[in-house]
């Protein structure tokens, strides 16, 4: 039997409604009978100015998503490297539904991971 995967997930957002706000980091550390098995953090441009006090908190500016990829971009990419994992984050409830409210708006369909 293959040893259980956790997704370790932060999501970094330009507000905390995700009817009218969007991603801007997406970090996942995925971790396998007890070691960090890979790594992937990405920035992503929310296709809209960044305020400054989300600036603020977060670090991120509008200058260093500029050229980063759109949520639409990398969607299917974060959806297959969570299927099939156990989702864990310091702030669950939001970062899973904001997620996954982000992946039905790209035409993906909803996670249903632990």
């Amino acid at each position: 039997m293959k040893p259980r995967t956790y997704a370790v997930v932060d999501i970094e957002t330009t507000g905390t409604n995700p009817k009218e706000d969007r991603i801007i980091q997406f970090g996942c550390v995925m971790i396998e009978a007890g070691r960090i098995t890979s790594r992937l953090s990405i920035d992503i441009h929310p296709g809209r100015k960044i305020s400054k006090q989300i600036q603020h908190l977060t670090g991120i500016t509008n200058q260093r998503v500029q050229k980063a990829p759109y949520f639409e971009d990398v969607a299917q990419t974060i959806y297959n490297l969570l299927a099939d994992t156990i989702f864990v984050a310091h702030n669950i409830y939001f970062d899973y539904n904001f997620l996954n409210h982000e992946l039905m708006r790209c035409g993906l369909p909803s996670l249903k991971i632990p």
